[in-house]
């Protein structure tokens, strides 16, 4: 129904004698429908689902940005001129396969403090630098880690939360002042280094890089 003014009208039918048959009017009364269906009672599972976690809860996904240049972690390593792969990994394999993840993912912490990513990108110029992590570690805490490309000395920080979700979280590099970082890459071949700042813990397990192209619309 729409606001407005409404006409009712009220038809009894008694086929075997009316006239024995009164009915007494006095108002009518309109609920909406919120009063007589039980809408308001159905618990809505808004709660994120995590790796502990998969009961009354809702996976969540990230828009798709597959067809930007990326860089998976499998191809990270950790010495300069030996190309020497992680030592740590993340290899529970429930978690990995709530993951979807067919590979095992390095960890950035203490312990190894470290990785390097070689990336190709399609077209040089300025990019922005999304990572995409998770922590499998029962910690609330935040960590900072740092960002170097080699390509044209840049750098930035990138904040990483707790994420111990069903599905990988993103976090965008920034600069200095905390605004979205925009590295102008002056050719095709990007080295992207992270290290971690002493004070850090354990820090995340890291799924990829990725870089979006700031002359198209991610």
């Amino acid at each position: 129904m729409y606001p407005g003014r409404w006409s009712t009208s009220i038809t009894i039918k008694n086929n075997i004698n009316p006239a024995a048959y009164a009915a007494y009017v006095d108002y009518f009364v309109l609920l909406p429908q919120e009063f007589y269906e039980a809408n308001i009672l159905v618990e809505r599972d808004l709660i994120p689902c995590t790796l502990n976690d998969q009961k009354l809860c809702r996976h969540f996904s990230y828009p798709r940005i597959n067809q930007y240049d990326s860089v998976l972690s499998e191809g990270a390593y950790t010495q300069d001129d030996t190309h020497e792969p992680p030592v740590l990994y993340f290899n529970k394999p429930e978690a990995l396969a709530i993951l979807n993840s067919q590979d095992e993912l390095p960890l950035l912490n203490q312990a190894q403090p470290k990785l390097q990513f070689d990336m190709r990108i399609t077209k040089p110029g300025p990019h922005i630098l999304i990572l995409t992590y998770t922590t499998p570690f029962e910690s609330h805490d935040s960590a900072i880690i740092n960002i170097e490309a080699t390509s044209k000395p840049q750098k930035g920080i990138v904040k990483l939360y707790s994420c111990a979700y069903t599905t990988p979280c993103r976090a965008t590099v920034l600069d200095q002042q905390a605004k979205v970082s925009v590295f102008d890459f002056d050719k095709n071949d990007v080295t992207l280094v992270l290290t971690v700042p002493q004070k850090e813990g354990n820090v995340s397990a890291l799924e990829d890089s990725s870089t979006l192209g700031k002359d198209r619309k991610p």
